[in-house]
């Protein structure tokens, strides 16, 4: 992984493999420290979702393990709403970041100074 983003913001040194399947591990399990690990890979900050840590890890994780292990466990009818709520919420502020990120191009690491220069290779060109 770190290899392909090493590329990635070193253009000018490598083309960066793109792997169809496995680029973004959640361990089975997309708990808050492994969405966090995954947001900051991209550049983007975490800290805006620690607040909802424990929903991620227990309304979320926890009670759909639960489920997929054969227990019953359900979110009260009276607190879906609520649930539902909190996690379209979550999921537009990703959009929102993401979004952001494209738009003023914060992805992108600048290239590094050729050693004897001030500008970046290619610099000059745009």
């Amino acid at each position: 992984m770190q290899a392909m983003l090493d590329a990635i913001r070193n253009p000018h040194i490598a083309r960066a493999p793109m792997p169809r399947q496995g680029l973004v591990n959640t361990r089975s399990n997309l708990r808050f420290s492994v969405l966090s690990e995954i947001l900051q890979s991209v550049g983007l900050d975490p800290a805006e979702f620690s607040t909802r840590s424990n929903l991620i890890d227990r309304s979320l994780c926890d009670a759909r393990n639960e489920i997929a292990h054969g227990r019953e466990r359900f979110p009260a009818p009276e607190a879906f709403d609520g649930l539902h709520d909190s996690v379209i919420v979550m999921m537009e502020t990703l959009r929102h970041r993401i979004l952001e990120a494209v738009r003023l191009e914060t992805y992108k690491v600048a290239p590094p100074t050729l050693p004897g220069t001030t500008t970046a290779p290619d610099e000059h060109l745009a």
